[in-house]
């Protein structure tokens, strides 16, 4: 149902809630993996701000897109990026079972082939999945409306990635859809967006921030670092949650 049939629904049946941009919108765990998952508690700004940046001015995506998910529901790149995403851009979208990939990865490129997916995410380690899935059918896909396949949620590594877009290019892919990207759920999903050639060592450049937000990399005294020195990110964006479930102070930023 379109959000016009639902504002001319008579009576009680057509209450649309109009919230404030600060309130939250959705609570999405954390990974997990640098410590106890925390409830990242992300507004209907955030949400907006992702949609416009990354599908919007990013991707050009608009209504006629397909978004495609099949990882887990709960992560930041389904509930955000995908679901909400294709919700505030009222555009079509796709889901499918982590387990139904997983056992059979061709059911991927037969998806994308079949829904006519333009733009979809998943992890490194699956596109080595998806290639060899390419290389090993018979049946001729078409990927060509593929227009953006995001690469995100752990490090990506250069040399793999080139070489499983050989193999699903055999399938009409556009090499220049593959996007390494960062984000995560504090950033409500992605923030910035690389393109593959760009390497530094073995790992590929995750690129500039989107629109409207800002990176710098500084030292533990957050003193400005040169290009090429380690340190910690410092993020400033509209993507950025307001707090963490049950902390009442908003996460620090520069």
């Amino acid at each position: 149902m379109s959000f016009d049939t639902l504002r001319q629904t008579p009576g009680d049946q057509a209450k649309i809630h109009s919230p404030d941009p600060t309130e939250t919108a959705l609570i999405i765990l954390t990974s997990g993996s640098t410590g106890l998952p925390k409830g990242v508690m992300q507004s209907h700004r955030a949400l907006v701000a992702m949609t416009a940046s990354l599908l919007g001015h990013a991707c050009k995506a608009s209504a006629n897109d397909v978004l495609m998910n099949w990882l887990p529901r709960d992560h930041v790149g389904a509930m955000a990026f995908v679901f909400m995403g294709a919700v505030i851009l009222q555009a079509s979208q796709v889901h499918a079972d982590v387990g139904y990939v997983l056992a059979q990865p061709e059911r991927w490129l037969q998806l994308v082939d079949t829904e006519k997916v333009s733009i979809t995410w998943s992890p490194n380690f699956a596109y080595e999945l998806l290639a060899r899935a390419a290389r090993a059918t018979s049946t001729r896909y078409n990927l060509a409306s593929l227009r953006a396949i995001f690469n995100g949620g752990e490090a990506v590594n250069e040399h793999a990635l080139l070489s499983s877009v050989r193999d699903l290019e055999q399938h009409g892919l556009n090499p220049e859809a593959m996007i390494p990207a960062f984000g995560m759920s504090e950033t409500c999903a992605g923030i910035s967006r690389g393109r593959l050639g760009h390497t530094i060592g073995a790992f590929t450049s995750l690129g500039q921030p989107i629109a409207g937000s800002r990176f710098r990399i500084v030292d533990d005294n957050n003193q400005v670092l040169t290009e090429g020195e380690i340190g910690n990110i410092h993020v400033e964006s509209p993507q950025l949650f307001t707090r963490y479930f049950g902390q009442h102070e908003q996460p620090p930023c520069w």
